[in-house]
């Protein structure tokens, strides 16, 4: 039973997560060129390392929005998101 996450656990990694959102979300605004259409629901991907998705897909009522492709250095800082 050691290998099922707890509630505690399980809600630890939704709080990291919208941790995570709301880093990437503040970090766009103003970024010229990017132009997001209106989304509802943010679900990253293809993690890199523990907190870094390299790729990020906005949605607006389920349909795809945009979709974010996040690179990153040999010491997992971000070098570049493309839009897509």
């Amino acid at each position: 039973m050691s290998n099922i996450p707890s509630i505690l656990d399980d809600a630890k990694f939704r709080h990291l997560l919208l941790e995570q959102n709301q880093l990437i979300e503040s970090s766009l605004v103003g970024i010229a060129g990017f132009n997001l259409p209106a989304y509802d629901e943010v679900d990253l991907s293809n993690y890199v390392a523990a907190d870094k998705p390299s790729t990020i897909v906005l949605k607006s009522t389920g349909t795809t929005v945009a979709t974010l492709t996040l690179s990153y250095d040999g010491s997992n800082n971000l070098t570049s998101v493309v839009r897509s």
